[in-house]
This record gives C-alpha cells, sequence and structure tokens, in this order.
C-alpha cells in the first residue's frame, strides 16, 4: 500500500472556484483508493475546517493530519494524538500579537471563536472582544490572517518564536500564521505514520504548495510541489507537477 498526503487549501482545494475540487484530481484520488492505496489531509485546519471544506465534494479521507501536526485522526475522525494550546497560553500570544490589522481565529472542536469583528456575514465563528470572554479549556489551534503581501507577518512571526520559542511552533501559511505545541509540525507527523497506520516510511507520498508545507516536504524523498510554488518550497521537493492528479499517476508509475 502506498499513502498520499496531501496539502489542503492551494493543493486539493480552491476555494475561490465555482468547484473548488478539480474534477480530474477528484477522479485521480478515487482511483488511488480503490487500488488499495490510502489518501488523507495534512493541513493546518481543525478536523472542523476539513470537514467544512469536503463534505459533499465526493472525497473520502482514510487519515487526518490536523493543525500543522499537532494531531492525527483515523478515518472515522478519532484521535489517534492530538496536542493542545491552553486558554492562559493563546491569551498571552494574542497579547503579543498588539496590531488591530490582523484576525485572530482560534477553536476547538465544532466551536469557532474569533477576535473583535466577523469575516463576513456567513462567518460561523462566535465574535467575542476579550479572550476571556472564551470558555477556559484547551484549544486545537490559533491562527492569525494578516492582509495579503503584509510585511508586518514577519515581524510579528519573529516576535512570537522569540517569546515563546519553548512552547509553540509558527507555521507561516500565505498571508497566516498558524499557532501549533512546540514539537508539531507537518514533518514530525508524517514521520510518525508508521507507528500509527501499517505502511513503510518509503512508501508514503507527500504533495503540498506553500511554506507551511515545507517540512513535509522535507522529511520524506518523496515530495511533489507545483511549479508554480515559492522556489524555497521547490527546492524541497523531488517533483514539481502542474497538478495533484498528476502526481497520482507519477506515483502509480513508482
Amino acid at each position: 500500500m502506498k499513502i498520499l498526503a496531501s496539502d489542503l487549501d492551494g493543493t486539493l482545494y480552491f476555494g475561490d472556484q465555482p468547484d473548488p475540487i478539480r474534477p480530474q484530481d477528484r477522479e485521480a484520488i478515487h482511483a488511488f483508493q480503490k487500488a488499495g492505496n490510502a489518501f488523507g489531509i495534512c493541513s493546518g485546519r481543525t478536523l472542523a475546517g476539513i470537514h467544512h471544506a469536503l463534505d459533499g465534494r465526493d472525497i473520502d479521507l482514510d487519515f487526518y493530519i490536523l493543525v500543522s501536526g499537532a494531531a492525527l485522526a483515523n478515518r472515522e475522525g478519532q484521535y489517534l494524538y492530538q496536542h493542545t494550546l491552553s486558554h492562559q497560553l493563546i491569551k498571552a500570544i494574542i497579547e503579543a500579537v498588539d496590531t488591530p490589522d490582523v484576525s485572530v481565529l482560534f477553536c476547538r472542536a465544532e466551536d469557532y471563536y474569533r477576535m473583535k469583528r466577523p469575516r463576513g456575514p456567513d462567518d460561523p465563528a462566535n465574535i467575542i472582544q476579550n479572550v476571556m470572554q472564551a470558555p477556559d479549556q484547551p484549544y486545537d489551534s490559533l491562527h492569525f490572517a494578516f492582509a495579503k503581501d503584509d510585511p508586518i507577518i514577519e515581524v510579528y512571526e519573529e516576535k512570537l518564536l522569540r517569546c515563546f520559542k519553548d512552547q509553540i511552533e509558527v507555521h507561516h501559511n500565505v498571508n497566516n500564521l498558524d499557532i501549533a505545541p512546540k514539537g508539531c509540525s507537518k514533518g514530525n507527523a508524517i514521520a510518525s505514520l508508521p507507528n500509527y497506520l501499517p505502511v513503510r516510511f518509503e512508501d508514503i507520498y507527500v504533495i503540498g504548495d506553500s511554506y507551511n508545507d515545507i517540512s513535509m516536504l522535507a522529511s520524506t524523498p518523496n515530495a511533489f510541489t507545483f511549479h508554480s510554488s515559492p522556489d524555497e518550497v521547490k527546492a524541497h521537493a523531488k517533483y514539481l507537477v502542474n497538478s495533484l492528479s498528476e502526481a497520482i499517476e507519477i506515483i502509480n508509475r513508482l
């Protein structure tokens, strides 16, 4: 059996398109699974976030790597491991990112909390003005969304790594900073898959498109990215392709 772990946003799922899943990618995934292989997602999103994107899209996942490697779930959505962020730590991190021009979201299961203002009229999150308005409990994820191409994102990435270096990992995802517990990365999650799934490490393949996928791409020699990806991302991939379906075609020949 071969396993393919795919990034979600910008790799499999294109939210700005009428059909966010390319038909040829969907067909390739179905054939890959029908041949006895496993296909899963490796994303910065939570389980609920992946379901929100893929429900009704005719994509059945065999596993979920969540929150940039902080959790792993089986095909039924049952956690095989899960690491979380405390309410106290989330409060301290949010206070460190002291700019009004960033959207802040943190989540636990199906409960979303967004600071200050809604993303839009259909935003499902609970809008709060202060972190203390959210329940004092562990949370699955914390995300900061900055304006497109805003250089301030690098300033806060450096600040968070400096102030919380022993507690968190900061994953730069295009215009977002995704916060995960210390030691959690997509790459570490990929390396641990043989401990949880019946697969040899040499039979694990990965594909991703952006900077937050670098640890995943670097974790295995069987790494794919796109011709359109940033050069720094391409430097960590063995194969350059135009689509997920093209990657699956190559895997089938190996």
